[in-house]
């Protein structure tokens, strides 16, 4: 069933066009573009055998994000991405399941609804993971005039499906086509661009489902990397320069449009690497689903050479919920409603010209395979503690605390030595407005495929019916 969107987004776009008009502000094109469970160690200007020379040319040529922390999985980063809040408020930080039919909030305004009210038209292209069950989930009723892509977490990059379940649309229709996934999203974002003629400037979320798990790539592109002993690593190698590849073409459509030096690219990861599918993130501990620096810091740059002073490292700490205030200020829409927003406009501190101004502590939550767990940084500390108390030990969390500035391993515990520290960032996550958890249940006895990602992609082919065809209205009290 196709998707309905909403009528008063084309009413928002034009009271945002006449106001933007209005005040003569200039707003660029931004391009977004975000990896899925790309590592520290994953690219090649960290350091990585990886060959990515889109990657090491924009982080030359721009401005890398050198302490850039998200959420260390899908949905929690997609939900402070989109709303400038911790995912915590809101409940979402687990993974949405295919099984469950939670989301992002409905009440949240989120990115490209603010961008259409500061006259912008707005695609996503790729990967959304907020929410594939109801009508009002659907990225045509968040802000969007444009998706092409998956609903939910991860597809096999062949057959487009999860499990058995085609989950592959272009604007609420499903789609069945041939194609590798990254080369479809590729294709997808160079037609958009090369053929947009319209007055508006555009956003686009270039939301890559690689080099997420399942692992594949093209085999020329697999063997290209035989030097590599540990087949999962050469996979994921191949995925990687695979995506690098088609950054690459999507800039140099980029680059023939006429407004191309007004044209902001950002590029970041949305979490820390998979370990077990190869990923690297050392000098960095921790993996993908951790709070520990693996698994939240993470590759970002920017690239706009009319306007940025480029071939520089910024060492401010930036967070995935700064975009929503930094990219509304460079859109010139800075009256935003919201007085909530946990992320700060970090515009000023890419100039060069000040610091980011935070009146509160970076917060970061992630539901790990031991249970939910809570990460407090603030002034270059970190401490991390359990949500839930200790199973054999009632009433009491798990808690450590790190140096970060000088440990970025996070080597030393030094919970112990700090006690003062401690104690004061323990009160703090008790000010905390902690949602309750929304998600991980357990799939239903009848589901089709395992509960988790998987490292092998599952070659069966789709029998049910596709995602896109089975959205449904919101039943009430739902």
């Amino acid at each position: 069933m196709k998707a309905r969107p909403q009528a008063h987004v084309a009413l928002t776009a034009v009271l945002g066009l006449a106001a933007c008009a209005a005040t003569g502000q200039e707003r660029p094109n931004i391009l977004l573009i975000m990896a899925d469970d790309l590592g520290w160690g994953d690219v090649g200007y960290n350091g990585a055998e990886i060959r990515t020379p889109t990657l090491d040319r924009l982080a030359a040529e721009g401005i890398r994000l050198d302490r850039y922390y998200t959420h260390p999985s899908c949905t929690p980063t997609r939900t402070a991405f989109y709303s400038g809040k911790r995912a915590v408020t809101l409940g979402t930080i687990a993974p949405i399941a295919p099984w469950e039919d939670f989301g992002l909030p409905r009440e949240e305004r989120i990115l490209p609804q603010y961008l259409k009210e500061a006259g912008y038209t707005t695609w996503l292209v790729g990967k959304w993971h907020l929410g594939h069950h109801y009508h009002d989930q659907h990225p045509l009723n968040r802000g969007y005039d444009h998706f092409y892509g998956a609903n939910g977490g991860e597809i096999n990059y062949y057959t487009h499906a999860l499990n058995r379940v085609p989950d592959w649309e272009r604007n609420g229709e499903a789609l069945d086509e041939e194609g590798y996934v990254t080369h479809l999203l590729r294709d997808e974002a160079i037609g958009l661009i090369e053929g947009y003629d319209g007055d508006a400037p555009y956003f686009m979320h270039l939301s890559f489902t690689a080099p997420h798990t399942p692992l594949q790539a093209p085999e020329d592109s697999v063997q290209a990397y035989a030097d590599i002993a540990d087949f999962n690593r050469r996979r994921l190698a191949a995925m990687i320069t695979e995506m690098d590849a088609a950054i690459g073409e999507v800039l140099a459509a980029v680059a023939l449009r006429p407004d191309s030096d007004d044209t902001l690219i950002v590029f970041v990861s949305d979490n820390g690497g998979e370990l077990r599918a190869g990923s690297v993130n050392e000098p960095l501990r921790g993996n993908k689903m951790s709070l520990y620096e693996g698994g939240i810091r993470v590759p970002a740059l920017l690239h706009w050479p009319s306007r940025l002073e480029g071939g520089r490292t910024m060492e401010a700490i930036v967070t995935v919920y700064d975009w929503i205030p930094t990219l509304l200020s460079v859109a010139g829409h800075t009256d935003i409603a919201d007085s909530d927003l946990d992320g700060v406009d970090v515009w000023p501190t890419i100039h060069g010209s000040a610091e980011p101004q935070r009146d509160r502590p970076i917060v970061i939550t992630s539901a790990t395979p031991a249970g939910p767990r809570i990460a407090v940084i603030d002034e270059g500390w970190k401490l991390i503690r359990s949500l839930r108390p200790l199973p054999d030990t009632p009433g009491e969390f798990s808690v450590e605390l790190f140096n970060i500035l000088d440990d970025p391993s996070e080597s030393s515990d030094l919970a112990a030595g700090e006690a003062e520290r401690t104690a004061r960032l323990l009160a703090y996550i008790d000010t905390i407005d902690i949602a309750p958890m929304l998600g991980g249940t357990p799939p239903p006895e009848n589901y089709d495929g395992p509960s988790g990602p998987q490292v092998e992609p599952d070659d069966r082919p789709p029998i049910y019916p596709p995602v896109a065809e089975t959205v449904t209205d919101r039943p009430p009290g739902r």
